[in-house]
């Protein structure tokens, strides 16, 4: 994965968007598979003048978006899911300095994030910071679906499709104390059949389960 936090979007150079590009090896080449920009705008905040990539997560940060007339820099993180890379979650901070520079560099372990932020004045003019996350699977139990039937669950941008009872778990992660809300994008028919979340809505402090 490589950044282009001064790709400008659509050749218009008064909008600096910036993205990341994915390339597989075949065997003989690198082949660019598919370029990442973020669900939301960014004009001039330097997507992807952070990226790290393990296995089929990757984390972009950006450390100048310009949110409700103040800087604060974040991070994204992308999921491998359905031979396509999409965006599970947004990582923010209660920085709202541009020169703190939150997001201008990132790590990956696993389920652990970090996200640097070198101009933080916490502990010393330019002291710097590192903060740690956690990301969460999200998942639950579905029970009473008819084996006849297709449940389609989304939560964010990702979808699963559940054909039978048991247990389910999104591809995306969530950082810890984030808030997160599911939806039932189609109810199952042939039967006609009514879903419903147990629990749809709430804060993410601990890996969490919905039953539907």
């Amino acid at each position: 994965m490589v950044g282009a936090p001064t790709k400008k979007i659509d050749n218009n150079p008064n909008q600096t968007f910036g993205a990341a590009y994915i390339y597989d090896f075949n065997g003989s080449n690198w082949i660019q598979t598919q370029m990442i920009t973020a669900d939301e705008t960014i004009n001039r905040g330097w997507f992807g003048s952070s990226v790290v990539l393990q296995g089929n997560r990757a984390l972009i940060g950006t450390y100048e978006f310009l949110h409700d007339e103040e800087f604060n820099g974040r991070a994204y993180v992308f999921d491998y899911s359905q031979d396509v890379w999409k965006q599970s979650t947004i990582i923010t901070s209660n920085i709202h300095e541009s020169d703190y520079l939150f997001g201008s560099s990132v790590g990956l372990s696993n389920d652990k994030v970090l996200i640097g932020a070198p101009g933080d004045d916490e502990h010393g003019n330019n002291s710097g910071a590192a903060y740690m996350y956690n990301l969460y699977s999200i998942g639950g139990n579905i029970s009473g679906l008819d084996s006849r039937t297709q449940l389609e669950l989304m939560n964010n941008n990702n979808s699963i499709y559940v054909n039978n009872n048991g247990d389910y778990i999104f591809n995306a992660s969530l950082p810890n104390l984030s808030e997160y809300e599911f939806s039932i994008a189609s109810q199952p028919t042939m039967p006609n059949q009514e879903c419903i979340f147990a629990v749809s809505y709430t804060h993410l402090t601990l890996p969490t389960i919905c039953s539907v």
